[in-house]
Order: C-alpha cells, then sequence, then structure tokens
C-alpha cells in the first residue's frame, strides 16, 4: 500500500497501523512527536489502532526548542 510520510512516497505492507509506519521509518523515539493523517492529528493512544489506506497523507511534525 501506499501512503505519503511528510510529503515522501512510501510503501508499506496492508494492512499498517500509525505504529507499523513509525517502525518501517525507522523512527525510535516518538518523545515530542506529533502525528496527524489526512490534516487530522490523531492522538498517541489511538496510534496502534488508527488503521492507514492508500494514498493517506502522514505528517510528522517533532516539536523544538526555541521560539
Amino acid at each position: 500500500m501506499t501512503v505519503f510520510v511528510n510529503n515522501e512516497l512510501r510503501e508499506l505492507k496492508a494492512p499498517s497501523t500509525l505504529k507499523d509506519m513509525l517502525a518501517a521509518c525507522q523512527i525510535q523515539s516518538v518523545r515530542g512527536l506529533a502525528i496527524a493523517v489526512n490534516n487530522q492529528v490523531i492522538a498517541r493512544a489511538a496510534w496502534e489502532q488508527h488503521v492507514l489506506r492508500t494514498n493517506d497523507r502522514i505528517t510528522l511534525i517533532r516539536a523544538s526548542k526555541g521560539g
């Protein structure tokens, strides 16, 4: 299945959850990480259950210090 992670094309096995996508992208540290799917923020508690669909647009946002 094809999804877009920060506008980059990714191939994932179907079905895949957000947690599966993080593993496929080799993202190990989720501290300060927020995820939106199709412009809707997904709560961290739902990452294991949120099933992705073909052509979903996933945005990963990492908090940073400063202002």
